[in-house]
């Protein structure tokens, strides 16, 4: 079987490729092939795929690397479509100047949203016609290209017999988040409704045998008298700046594992310390009585013993300023950049 990777030039190839290749047997493998316009990008992740395929794994699997569509597609199974058209330096304009007009500025909502939706269309209806010309009869292309609401709805409307499935693990993993804050274990006996796809979607329900979990939410708030709890819905901008400003500290629970979510770098960029749980990025960014504290996952008392530790307004302070530090120099765009290079050129001479 051939799989395609369509966007192979994406940071997020070798992280699916190593996924795939790690199931070759199961799948039937014979071949992955990286598609992408820009070929001294793809060059680039190649040369980590190519790495990850012979060092890491030590498969036989062949990989091919082309910028030509009929190379790319031609006896193909499987297309992966993962493009990001007008790559980062327009996702930075999309959400930079709704925000300048008091709009959401994210890369799949609102107007930044439709900007990226537009540009990406056309691309992603190529890609049918070009799979469709080439590949397999029984064919299937998976598409996780943002903004999947805007460009799944688009595929079905101009290509509506494309044999394309437009998928987002969202709503999953949302839902296990709520299994898991709530201990129950048998996720699958959860029913819900959920409209739309990736950040452009909501629940309207959420049943666990019988128990409707938003109500139950909504109504233990009411009863307990929880008044100096606020659920303020999505903020961005001006709006989740003032937010953070007015606030002593942040405090991010997550039980999922995160990369570098922006919730700590927004904090840190406004001074703010964080606390946050031991899981995943978060307990190497996260050094207790530096620039923040954390406690463990799941465990109130936990929590608890970190917020009396910040009733001390200057430790407090003095916190929020190496906070601010660590955002201008750790996790600053240059500093990224050389890290990240650092690797490449690591893997490129091994």
């Amino acid at each position: 079987m051939i799989i395609t990777i369509v966007g192979g030039g994406s940071t997020f190839t070798p992280g699916i490729v190593k996924s795939i290749a790690q199931r070759a047997k199961e799948l039937d493998l014979d071949e992955i092939r990286l598609f992408d316009i820009d070929k001294e990008r793809q060059d680039k992740v190649a040369v980590v795929v190519e790495w990850i395929l012979r060092e890491d794994i030590k498969t036989d699997v062949k990989l091919t690397v082309t910028n030509d569509e009929k190379e790319a597609y031609t006896d193909a199974t499987f297309i992966f479509a993962q493009m990001r058209v007008g790559k980062y330096e327009m996702r930075e304009q999309d959400e930079k100047i709704p925000l300048k007009y008091g709009c959401v500025g994210q890369e799949t909502c609102g107007c930044g949203g439709m900007a990226y939706g537009l540009r990406t269309i056309n691309p992603m209806i190529k890609v049918i016609d070009d799979v469709e010309k080439y590949a397999k009869k029984d064919h299937w292309i998976l598409n996780y290209s943002n903004p999947a609401a805007i460009v799944s709805e688009a595929c079905r409307k101009l290509r509506p017999n494309a044999r394309i499935i437009n998928i987002c693990d969202m709503p999953i993993a949302i839902i296990d988040m709520i299994a898991e804050s709530l201990y129950i274990e048998d996720v699958h006996n959860i029913r819900y409704d959920y409209f739309g796809l990736n950040h452009f979607g909501w629940f309207t329900s959420i049943d666990y045998k019988g128990r409707d979990l938003l109500a139950e939410i909504k109504e233990y708030v009411k009863e307990h008298n929880i008044n100096n709890v606020k659920f303020t819905g999505f903020k961005s901008g001006d709006e989740l700046k003032q937010i953070i400003k007015e606030s002593k500290f942040v405090i991010v629970p997550s039980i999922w594992y995160e990369n570098l979510p922006n919730t700590i770098l927004e904090s840190f960029a406004n001074k703010k310390p964080v606390i946050a749980t031991d899981i995943g990025s978060l307990k190497d960014t996260i050094n207790d009585g530096e620039n923040g504290y954390k406690f463990k996952t799941k465990d109130v008392d936990s929590l608890i013993e970190k917020i009396k530790l910040m009733d001390d307004e200057d430790n407090i302070r003095k916190m929020g300023e190496n906070a601010y530090n660590d955002a201008k120099t750790i996790y600053s765009i240059d500093n990224h950049y050389e890290e990240l290079m650092k690797i490449f050129n690591k893997v490129i001479k091994e």
